[in-house]
């Protein structure tokens, strides 16, 4: 089980960055910081972040396929693949991709472990779950968050 202890700006599923009551951007906890990554990199195609190109789930490079059971297998793998390579240890991490129509598939993740809040105590958290519908629509998956 994997040990969390990210502190970053809090963000919308969306993307957009919130301001707390005192006009400063907002800290998320760890969990919460740790569902931002994790969205980020769902959303993320490789290439599309300058910083790292290797980031991202590249689920863009899934769009045109025949909707097989070998695509839906193909699909959970490579969210597997690389929510494990930069976020989320294995041991942690459920992903499953469900047929919704001959188009469109359904994404759930769902992920826990230890985080240390921002007093520094460990703290065991239920499982989040991120839920999305793809094909991208507008540029990425649709969060049903």
């Amino acid at each position: 089980m994997g040990v969390y202890a990210l502190r970053d700006v809090y963000g919308t599923t969306s993307g957009d960055i919130v301001i707390g009551s005192n006009g400063d951007l907002q800290l998320a906890e760890s969990d919460e910081s740790l569902s931002g990554v994790a969205n980020f990199i769902i959303r993320t195609d490789r290439g599309e972040y300058v910083p790292d190109n290797r980031v991202g789930a590249d689920l863009g490079s899934f769009i045109g396929e025949r909707m097989t059971s070998m695509t839906i297998n193909e699909i959970e793998s490579n969210l597997i693949q690389n929510l494990t390579k930069f976020a989320i240890a294995r041991s942690d991490l459920q992903v499953h991709a469900v047929p919704l129509s001959h188009e469109e598939v359904g994404i759930i993740v769902g992920y826990g472990g230890l985080y240390i809040d921002k007093d520094g105590n460990v703290m065991d958290t239920t499982t989040h779950v991120l839920n999305y519908t793809f094909p991208y629509l507008e540029g990425g998956p649709i969060s049903a968050s």
